[in-house]
This record gives C-alpha cells, sequence and structure tokens, in this order.
C-alpha cells in the first residue's frame, strides 16, 4: 500500500496554557504540500490527504488537564480514521477522538494522565493509496496539584465498624457495615440522607487491610420494575465462615429509596457445595479470598491449592457470576490465565475510567499487570490484556486499584508490604507508547508511617489521581497525589478516621471538591474534601 506524505518534515506542535483557553485551534498542510502519484497517465489529481493546521510549533498539555481538546480539520471523508501511537479509530465511534460538525476533531480529555509523547495523525483511504495528515506531536507535561484540605462537619449520621464504597460521580454508593449485627446501612443517592438498612444473614467481619474483601455494593441503572425504570442496589457478601458467598438485590428510586422489600439471599457460591467445589480442580485447600462487584456480575477471587501447605502458580483463578434482568444468577464461568497461570484479584481492584467508558476490574495474570474483566456484551466475563508497558504486582499486594486517562494513561496503587513495612506502590503506565526500558522509570515506592487502618480511596481532583489513605486516631490521614511522573505525600493536618470513603471520580475528571465520609471510633461523618 501507497502512502503519500507531505514533502516537508514532521511538525511539531506546541499547546500553551493561554491557547488551551481560547477553544478551537487550527491545525494543517495546504494540498500543495501534497506528493501524489497518479496510479493512471492521464486520471485527474487525488484530493488532497486530511488536514490538520496549527499556528504554534508544538502542543503541550498539563498531564492533570480536564478540557477537552479541540482542532480544526478539514479534507475529511466519510472513512477517515484518527491514528494515536499506532492505534487507529473511525472517528464518531467510541475511541478517543470525536467529530463535532464537519471541521472540528474533539480529544476527551480528563485528567490522571502519564508524562509522554505521543503521536497523532488523521487518514484514508483513495483505492490503493493510503492518504495522511501531518503527524501531531502531543507532549504530556507533569501537573502542578494545588493545596489540598479537608474539613468534618460536627454531625454524627451514623455508627458502624468500617465503610464501603462503589461508584462513579453521582452513581457513587456508600455503606456503613455493622459487622457484629451483620447489616449495612446503603446510602445510594446523597451521602448525608439516612439511605436504608440491608441485613446481610451470616456476614463475616474482616476487612481489605486484613487481607479480605468479603462485602461489596454496587448501583446497577436501567431496571424496569413494573411499570416504572428504578435502580438496583446489589450487594454482593461472603457469609457462613468464608464457605459461601450471597447476593442481595434492593430495587430503589433515583434518590436511593428503596421500591420494594430486599429479594432473599441468593447463593451463587459454595465451597461446601461438592459440585462447585469440583469444578475448582484437584485440591487440597480452597479458600475465597475477594468479593467484588462489576455492574451486575459478581465476581470471586479463590484460591484452591493443590498442596495445602504452599501456594504454587496456577492456584489462583477467578469465579463470576452474572445476575440477570429477573434477578436469577446465570451459570458460573470460571477463569484462569493463559497454559492455566495465575488469575487473581487483589482485593477491590477497581479500574476508574475517564469520559464515561466502560468499567473495568484491574486483574493479575501470573503478577503480570496490566490486565482486565469486563462485562462482554453478551453477559459473559472478557478477560484482555494492553498493549504498553507491563508491570509486576507482588504477590504480597492486599489492595489495587487504578484509574485511566487519556493518550492510553493509567496509574495503579497497591498497598502491599505488610504491617511490618507498609508501602504503596505506585504504577506509572502508557499503554500506547513504547516501554520504557528501566521499568523504575514508572515506578514509585511509598513508605507508609505505619499500616493504614482501612482502605485507601482513590479521588480524582481536578484531574489529579489523589489516594487519600486512613491512618488511624493517632495519625493524620495521608493523600498520595501523582504529577504523572513521580508521587507527593501529604498529611491532611487534624484528619483522622479509622476508615473513609470518597465519591470516586467523576466520568470527565472535573472538579475540585468531593465528598467525604470519615469514620472514628464507630462514628460517621461527612465532610468535604477540597483543592485550594
Amino acid at each position: 500500500m501507497r502512502r503519500l506524505l507531505p514533502r516537508r518534515g514532521r511538525l511539531a506542535l506546541v499547546w500553551s496554557a493561554a491557547v488551551a483557553g481560547s477553544g478551537v485551534v487550527a491545525l494543517g498542510c495546504g494540498a500543495d504540500d501534497v506528493e501524489v502519484a497518479d496510479p493512471d497517465e492521464g486520471e485527474d489529481e487525488p484530493p488532497p490527504p486530511p488536514s490538520l493546521d496549527l499556528p504554534v510549533p508544538e502542543l503541550v498539555v498539563s498531564a492533570a488537564q480536564v478540557e477537552d481538546l479541540t482542532l480544526a480539520v478539514s479534507n475529511l471523508r466519510y472513512d477517515t480514521r484518527v491514528e494515536i501511537d499506532g492505534g487507529s479509530w473511525a472517528l464518531g465511534g467510541s475511541g478517543p477522538a470525536a467529530l463535532e460538525g464537519k471541521e472540528t476533531l474533539r480529544l476527551a480529555l480528563g485528567g490522571a494522565m502519564v508524562v509522554g509523547r505521543h503521536e497523532l495523525s488523521l487518514v484514508h483511504q483513495l483505492g490503493s493509496v493510503e492518504l495522511r495528515s501531518e503527524v501531531v506531536e502531543i507532549q504530556v507535561v507533569p501537573s502542578m496539584p494545588g493545596p489540598l484540605t479537608a474539613t468534618l462537619q460536627p454531625e454524627l449520621l451514623d455508627e458502624g465498624d468500617r465503610l464501603v464504597v462503589h461508584g462513579q460521580g453521582s452513581e457513587a454508593v456508600l455503606g456503613v457495615v455493622d459487622s457484629a449485627n451483620a447489616r449495612v446501612q446503603v446510602r445510594a443517592g446523597a451521602w448525608s440522607l439516612a439511605g436504608f438498612e440491608l441485613e446481610l444473614p451470616g456476614l463475616v467481619a474482616g476487612g481489605v487491610v486484613e487481607g479480605r474483601a468479603e462485602l461489596d455494593l454496587s448501583v446497577v441503572p436501567g431496571v424496569t420494575v413494573g411499570d416504572a425504570q428504578a435502580r438496583w442496589v446489589v450487594a454482593a457478601y461472603l457469609a457462613d465462615g468464608g464457605a459461601t458467598v450471597y447476593a442481595r438485590i434492593v430495587s430503589v428510586t433515583g434518590p436511593g429509596v428503596p421500591l420494594a422489600e430486599p429479594g432473599a439471599p441468593l447463593e451463587l457460591w459454595s465451597l461446601d457445595d461438592e459440585q462447585q467445589r469440583a469444578a475448582l480442580g484437584p485440591h487440597e485447600l480452597a479458600q475465597i479470598q475477594a468479593v467484588t462487584l462489576l455492574d451486575r456480575m459478581v465476581v470471586l477471587g479463590v484460591e484452591a491449592r493443590r498442596d495445602a501447605e504452599t501456594s504454587s502458580p496456577g492456584d489462583r483463578l477467578l469465579v463470576t457470576r452474572w445476575l440477570a434482568s429477573n434477578g436469577e444468577p446465570a451459570l458460573p464461568v470460571l477463569l484462569r490465565g493463559p497454559a492455566s497461570s495465575d488469575l487473581d484479584l487483589p482485593a477491590d481492584a477497581r479500574l476508574w475510567t475517564f469520559a464515561g467508558h466502560g468499567s473495568a476490574l484491574s486483574v493479575r495474570m501470573a503478577l503480570g499487570f496490566p490486565w482486565l474483566l469486563a462485562v462482554g456484551s453478551n453477559g459473559l466475563p472478557s478477560l484482555s490484556s494492553d498493549p504498553g508497558q507491563l508491570a509486576s504486582v507482588p504477590v504480597a499486594t492486599t489492595w489495587l486499584r487504578s484509574c485511566d486517562g487519556a493518550f492510553g494513561s493509567r496509574h495503579a496503587f497497591a498497598l502491599e508490604g505488610g504491617p511490618e513495612a507498609p508501602r504503596v506502590r505506585v504504577l506509572r503506565i502508557n499503554r500506547w507508547s513504547e516501554q520504557l526500558e528501566d521499568p523504575s522509570d514508572v515506578t514509585d515506592l511509598v513508605e507508609l508511617p505505619a499500616m493504614p487502618s482501612g482502605s485507601p480511596s482513590l479521588a480524582l481532583l481536578d484531574g489529579v489521581p489523589t489516594l487519600v489513605i486512613p491512618m488511624g486516631a493517632d495519625l493524620d490521614v495521608l493523600a498520595l497525589r501523582s504529577t504523572g511522573v513521580d508521587v507527593e505525600l501529604e498529611p491532611l493536618t487534624g484528619l483522622r478516621c479509622d476508615d473513609l470513603a470518597v465519591v470516586g471520580p467523576s466520568f470527565d475528571g472535573v472538579g475540585d471538591t468531593l465528598p467525604l465520609a470519615c469514620l472514628t471510633d464507630g462514628e460517621l461523618r461527612m465532610g468535604v474534601l477540597h483543592v485550594d
């Protein structure tokens, strides 16, 4: 296939803060710059290639930028595609760029980017000839996070022993767990409202920092109840001494008020069930290590040891069950890595995404990252890996969460080391661009003064990935913030929580204030995190 390129060299483009605020930027090369090979003598010259015109020499974007980029384009066809770092997407699809009108290309940003260089161009076919625009070079540079503060309201709202949070933006749900009485107070609307109580018979005590995630909540929109549209609150939990996983479903209104009594507990998986246990393959010891939710899919992290005394490669797998629209669970699906390699779920391995893209779980395959577990269009689990850098997440990891940004950026935060040497491993991955030769360039190990007292929460404030870490009654809450190339650890002076929860990143990353729930000595109070 013949490629027709402009005669002039590559055009590097710069985007300054002043330009970013001015709206549409023009990019382009004229038709007289195009060298066209005429496949047939005597025929008319083919039309010019797609055009990007930019009057400045380089395009520079802060890693925390949340405003979309808009670029002026011309000479497009129905089959014009956008290419970024070798990947190719149709305009107007679910890719990273969309066409507005006929002459504006919009690149969706939502902060949380990793520093690096990227290349963008437009391309389409004319018969057997490929016509290309100039290449736009985009530099993502480190962000400069502003000061972070936290405030709490004095009013006591609830009591419990730990918190569960799930969801992004307005879909975030908060649960206040009372382990002794096997119940959770659910707030599926405004967190400051009372919510409703949901009993979880047989719930085991625990928590992520104890090495086992035994309860998760999610909100599923668009469920039909009678003639009305409602939402589901789904609770999946570990019970019966850790041997059985159940789910309960509650239909609620938009503000989170129950429409009917909760459904009876549904048994999804039991180590006491001979058939289900046999499906794990030959083993001497089996245990359920994590329970989490992905939309209406319940995902279990299971270890089935062939030797009861020693964990060996291939012992870890995932079990999934999809909850149908009538509330009934579909048949279980067991997932192992390629060649029967380990596939495991380090506690709440949530992946937050920007621009409203589908959510997924960040899972490890033979300790490699990133691998993604998503829900396919048929309701079955879909396991995939990404191009770009693969980094190791140690087996000692007890908690993992990650977030995506534009241009293939991904941050992963893993809690590891145990009580003796607690630390957070931060991975910065450019999935679309070339791998770096030195893995240390994408990894930070941050030592903590003590083991966190509860599960960290991942927030996105003004486009900056921010891990908020509860440290108990004796130490201030810590905030670990990424600039896209390194991390900054700072205390939130005066804020002390045994457990906390922050609303997950909104789908566009915009916002300098997020709701905060803080549990201290069993008492729940609400407040906000704010970037000054």
